[in-house]
């Protein structure tokens, strides 16, 4: 969710830290992988 958060706020910096942090749940918890998906389908 915090990695969601960064990415609505917008901004290189906090899109790229959102992105981070999204990527490192989605490594510890396979099945959060439905949220990628939905981050590249939002553009992310």
């Amino acid at each position: 969710m915090i990695g969601m958060c960064y990415q609505k706020k917008g901004g290189k910096e906090n899109m790229e830290k959102g992105t981070r942090l999204c990527d490192k749940a989605i490594e510890m918890d396979p099945s959060l992988a439905g949220l990628k998906q939905k981050k590249l389908m939002a553009g992310f």
